[in-house]
C-alpha cells in the first residue's frame, strides 16, 4: 500500500494537472483527462488517472515525440515498482498472501 502522504500528493498532483488543463493551460490532452474523469463519476465507472496518466498528458501536451512520452509512463511505472518493494521490504505481506491463496487452492471442502 502507499503510505497516506504519498497517495495524498499524488491526488494533489494529479488534481492541479487537471486543473490546469480545465483553463487550458497545458492543452487539448489534459482536457481530455479531465472529461475521462467526468465520464467516471458521470457513469460510475473506475477509470482513474493515476500521475503515469497525468505525466502522459503533459508530456503530450509539450510535443515530445510518441516514444519519449511512452518512455516516461515507463520509468513512472518503475518508480513505483520501487515504492512497492521498499514497501515489502518494510512491511511484508507477499509471503501471507502466498500462503492464504495456496491454502484456498488446495483446501478440499
Amino acid at each position: 500500500m502507499v503510505d497516506r502522504d504519498t497517495a495524498t500528493f499524488v491526488d494533489r498532483l494529479v488534481h492541479r494537472v487537471t486543473e490546469a488543463g480545465d483553463r487550458g493551460a497545458l492543452g487539448k490532452e489534459v482536457t481530455i483527462a479531465s472529461a475521462v474523469a467526468a465520464a467516471e463519476a458521470r457513469t460510475g465507472k473506475v477509470l482513474p488517472i493515476n500521475v503515469t496518466g497525468a505525466i502522459g498528458a503533459i508530456a503530450t501536451a509539450m510535443d515530445l515525440p510518441q516514444n519519449v512520452v511512452r518512455g516516461l509512463g515507463v520509468m513512472a511505472r518503475a518508480i513505483g515498482l520501487v515504492g512497492h518493494l521498499v514497501e515489502e521490504g518494510r512491511q511484508p505481506i507477499a509471503g501471507r498472501i502466498w500462503r492464504e491463496a495456496e491454502d484456498r487452492a488446495t483446501r478440499r471442502d
